[in-house]
This record gives C-alpha cells, sequence and structure tokens, in this order.
C-alpha cells in the first residue's frame, strides 16, 4: 500500500492530526485490511446497540460498505450524514451530535431490540 500511495498516510496523518509516531501502527492496520482481515463473519453474535456513522461523500469507505456493516448488525441503527466525508461526527454538526448523545444517554431496551425480542 505504501508503495503503491506514497505520500497517503504522511497526507491522512496532516489532515486528521496523526501524531507522526502513530504512523507505523496506522501503516499495520492498512496492511491488515489489505491482507484479508475481515470479521464480518462474526458480526451477527455480536448483542449490543451499535450506531453506524457514514458519511455520504466518505471517499475512504463507500456507502455500500458502510450499509453492509449496519445490515450485518443486529442492533445497528445507520445514521449517514449528507454533507459528511470520511468524519461523519467532526463533520455533522449539533444535530449529529444531539443523535449521537441521545444513542450513548439511552438504556440498552431503548435502541434496537435483538432479534427474537
Amino acid at each position: 500500500f505504501h508503495e503503491r500511495f506514497p505520500g497517503f498516510v504522511d497526507q491522512a496523518a496532516a489532515l486528521y492530526g496523526l501524531d507522526p509516531l502513530d504512523v507505523p501502527g496506522a501503516l499495520a492496520q492498512v496492511e491488515c485490511l489489505l491482507g484479508g482481515w475481515d470479521l464480518r463473519p462474526r458480526l451477527g453474535a455480536l448483542t449490543i446497540p451499535a450506531l453506524v456513522l457514514a458519511g455520504a461523500r466518505d471517499p475512504v469507505v463507500a456507502a455500500e460498505d458502510t450499509g453492509e456493516l449496519a445490515r450485518l448488525l443486529p442492533r445497528a441503527e445507520l445514521v449517514t450524514v449528507a454533507d459528511a466525508a470520511h468524519s461523519p461526527l467532526a463533520e455533522g454538526g449539533a444535530e449529529l451530535l444531539g443523535r449521537v448523545s441521545a444513542f450513548l444517554s439511552a438504556p440498552s431496551s431503548e435502541n434496537h431490540e435483538a432479534p427474537g425480542t
């Protein structure tokens, strides 16, 4: 990855404020993803509520992939922020922050019910 896209991690680090000491860790994460590290088959076993945030203009994670994540998590709620890119929480404004706060404050029973309940 680093050879195919020289400077990508450095640009992302500058854009998102990544500490230069974190660059090796960021590269290791990318290598794991490119090497086929895939937890999708295990997501259906999770029983906790999940709030999946997506930016409609995300150049890194395709909307289809974020939608798939939400579909695979039994108790997921997908929130897509129309004007956001890869950092919907930072770009979503007060409305999204309120939605996230409400999700985190709600008792587990108020979030999506697990299948069969």
